[in-house]
């Protein structure tokens, strides 16, 4: 019989066009695949992506904690009297950062369905969901940005996440004026403020947008006092502010949360669609520039919870060379038959350089 297997991918993956987070300036995007394959040859994977300027974790980090803690942990587990308990995975590892312990309960998740242990029944909604595009508002828009726009129009992206509140408000009011008007009027968008905006910003956003007769899908992480400055015809979104909530004990529940699994880790975001779900909350996927093989699990679990499906934010796709999407329901098909999709693994995702592989377990001598 065979043992346990676990290997390592470490990748790389251009963007179309540099990528600024906080004080950081991306042209690739790194990160490591994990490979499993168990005794009767089943075969799972996870990835696992730090992004650079927004988590706190290193990539040398994530790969020092897999080779060290879990390859050996996961190696020795006998998976015949493996049981999936209530949280679904029902092995305990050292804590760790979200992004980590989301891939490790990534891995554990794709061996558990294909084990036959874990099931979602699927929601009663569409096997396809529309998908957004995350924008950024340079400060000096180039071609190649309006060029990465004028694809989004064609490929019929009418959801567009846009972050705010980094430039003068005036400035972006503009630029965002002129995105519409590329767009075309029946674009939606939703705006993310980071915490960064004052009660004068709200106040500008407000009249700027009554103005326009703009559509928005709600307003992201604003200010404490943003209810009282907004009114209530847009809805209210968190995103970071999740990370310090607990699902099962937070009254009153947001209005609306936007999960990115790779922050809040993947069982706490699969208890956060649950909760909301089930108390007719309203939910958004997002995530933070990972591949395909991670977007098709997020999209695949959203499927199987939520019942009313909304856009999802999925859309930093878009971002990388080589991908084929045709319309705004390609490319994320969240159906049954994710666990065994021939796209699931590394070698389907366009424009992947692999730049190391390597065994964890069972260790090299």
């Amino acid at each position: 019989m065979k043992s346990f297997r676990l290997d390592l991918h470490a990748y790389r993956r251009p963007l179309l066009l540099p990528l600024t987070i906080g004080s950081v300036c991306l042209s690739d995007r790194l990160g490591f695949f994990i490979e499993a394959e168990d005794r009767e040859g089943r075969r799972a994977f996870a990835e696992c992506a730090p992004l650079a300027g927004l988590h706190r974790e290193t990539l040398k980090d994530a790969m020092d904690y897999w080779e060290q803690a879990v390859g050996p942990a996961l190696g020795n587990v006998d998976w015949n009297l493996w049981s999936v308990g209530a949280d679904f995975f029902g092995l305990n590892f050292p804590r760790t950062s979200p992004a980590v312990q989301s891939s490790v309960e990534m891995l554990l998740l794709h061996l558990a369905i294909e084990r036959g242990l874990f099931e979602l029944p699927a929601a009663p909604c569409s096997d396809s969901f529309e998908h957004s595009a995350l924008v950024h508002l340079p400060r000096v828009p180039d071609a190649a940005w309006w060029q990465a726009l004028y694809e989004l129009r064609k490929r019929g992206i009418q959801c567009i996440k846009v972050k705010i509140g980094r430039e003068k408000a005036a400035f972006e009011q503009d630029l965002l004026g002129e995105v519409r008007s590329l767009l075309g009027p029946e674009a939606r968008f939703r705006l993310d403020a980071n915490r960064g905006l004052n009660e004068t910003g709200l106040l500008s956003w407000k009249r700027f947008l009554e103005r326009g007769d703009w559509s928005i899908d709600y307003f992201e992480e604003a200010a404490l006092e943003s209810r009282q400055v907004l009114g209530s015809q847009w809805p209210l979104a968190m995103d970071e502010s999740l990370s310090g909530l607990d699902p099962l004990h937070t009254q009153p529940l947001p209005e609306l949360a936007v999960l990115k699994p790779n922050r809040l880790g993947l069982s706490r975001s699969i208890v956060w669609m649950k909760t909301l779900n089930a108390r007719m909350g309203r939910v958004v996927l997002s995530n933070a520039y990972e591949s395909e093989l991670s977007l098709q699990l997020y999209a695949w679990l959203y499927g199987r919870i939520v019942h009313k499906p909304e856009a999802l934010g999925l859309g930093t796709i878009h971002a990388f060379s080589g991908v084929k999407a045709e319309g705004p329901l390609a490319p994320y098909a969240a159906h049954a038959a994710w666990p065994k999709s021939p796209r699931l693994g590394p070698e389907a995702v366009p424009g992947l350089e692999i730049l190391d592989s390597r065994p964890i377990w069972p260790r090299s001598t």
